[in-house]
């Protein structure tokens, strides 16, 4: 009998043990730990509204290959002026058309890299307006770079889909102003004419001249 009743209490512990492992009132259940990377850590996440513009930022000397950046804002109205504009190189999820102005809701994940290194990650949330750029008139930098071809009135980005188009004098000035060895990038005003059209260079506007 005090056999049966030892082996009793010891099964009826064994069972508390197991109901009350988890602790903290949760019943026992414990979140698994979240994964990440060995060589990352997620810091933050926020939610962010932004403004993305109607064209695309290339970077001719990003290696090993040109690449592409959305131009975003973040101001109350969209403005993308170099003093306020920022560069991202995509936004997850995030469907995007040259041609029109977005303002879209996004999660930004600040990520620690290898080195202590920040790097932001971009999740597209909800697009809250798609307005279409037709008429629009801004600045345009076009970087000192040899990855172009420039056929007539029209300008190509090698390896990358854009085309920009020009009438033929300023295109000749262009030309002229790239192949000079002092020069690291135009400032060119320009104008959208409609999706799925060239951006149309109207001028000239400034020239920046690095100093060697």
């Amino acid at each position: 009998m005090a056999n049966k009743k030892q082996l009793f209490l010891l099964l009826l512990s064994c069972v508390l043990s197991a109901c009350g492992g988890g602790g903290g009132g949760n019943g026992g259940s414990v979140s698994p730990p979240v994964e990440v990377d060995g060589k990352t850590r997620v810091e933050n996440e926020t939610i962010e509204t932004l403004w993305v513009s109607h064209h695309q930022y290339w970077d001719p000397n990003d290696l090993p290959a040109p690449s592409m950046s959305l131009i975003v804002s973040s101001g109350a109205t969209a403005d993308f002026s170099l003093e306020r504009m920022q560069l991202i190189p995509s936004v997850s999820g995030f469907s995007y058309e040259p041609g029109y102005i977005y303002r879209i809701r996004v999660k930004k994940t600040k990520v620690i890299h290898l080195a202590d290194l920040p790097i932001y990650t971009y999740a597209w949330l909800a697009t809250e307006q798609k307005q279409l750029a037709s008429g629009q008139v801004f600045d345009f930098e076009f970087p000192k770079t040899t990855l172009y071809r420039r056929s007539g009135t029209s300008i190509r980005a090698l390896g990358l889909p854009l085309e920009y188009s020009c009438d033929l004098a300023l295109c000749d000035a262009i030309e002229a102003q790239m192949s000079r060895p002092e020069v690291s990038s135009l400032i060119l005003s320009a104008k959208v004419q409609s999706p799925g059209q060239p951006v149309y260079f109207t001028g000239i506007k400034s020239v920046a001249v690095s100093h060697l």
